[in-house]
């Protein structure tokens, strides 16, 4: 039985691979070296890179990568998750969003707090996609889409434009990305971290 370890290295270079090929990234070596590039976390003048790894229960597992141009705020959004269509869950509606906390030592996506919300809106708000200032900046299904659970990898590709790198008061960086399943309870979750390490774990 391959390590748990093996398979998030395997999950992680097919990641890569797959965008690779569709273009719509560019090759691994590219992407680190320009990761490597003195650019902080608030620097618009150069690409801003940061990366989740999620993991939970049920075997779903996958990562984000998420990248903000040079002079733009805007944030594409890049995930590949497996492991939804297993215990039953195929054909279901999974929502996920962006978390106000990082995970804790327990490593319980419930210490992860509620939804990146800045604006501080009222939980019964209902997000309209075409209305941002009625969404939450980390609810990213409402925006853009729930994952659906089957057999093959989910793979999405957007443009967010709450979402940002800094200041740090509304940024990304530094809280986590949660998966839920059907009822609400979360299944799955990761830190959401500046440069690429979280495409490595």
């Amino acid at each position: 039985m391959l390590s748990t370890t093996l398979i998030s290295v395997l999950l992680a270079a097919t990641f890569w691979a797959s965008f690779r090929a569709e273009g719509m990234l560019l090759d691994r070596e590219t992407i680190e070296k320009e990761a490597r590039h003195p650019c902080a976390m608030y620097d618009t003048s150069c690409t801003r890179y940061a990366s989740a790894h999620v993991t939970g229960n049920y075997g779903v597992s996958g990562h984000f990568l998420f990248t903000s141009e040079a002079h733009q705020e805007d944030v594409r959004v890049r995930l590949k998750i497996e492991g939804l269509g297993s215990h039953n869950l195929a054909g279901q509606h999974y929502h996920y969003h962006v978390h106000v906390k990082p995970l804790d030592e327990t490593h319980d996506c419930d210490s992860t707090g509620g939804h990146l919300n800045p604006a501080k809106l009222p939980e019964t708000t209902v997000c309209k996609p075409k209305k941002l200032e009625t969404c939450q900046f980390g609810d990213l299904s409402t925006k853009h889409g729930d994952l659906i659970g089957g057999t093959t990898p989910i793979e999405h590709s957007y443009l967010d434009s709450q979402l940002r790198f800094g200041p740090a008061d509304i940024s990304m960086v530094g809280r986590s990305v949660v998966i839920h399943d059907p009822t609400m309870k979360r299944i799955a979750c990761g830190n959401v971290v500046f440069g690429l390490d979280g495409l490595k774990n």
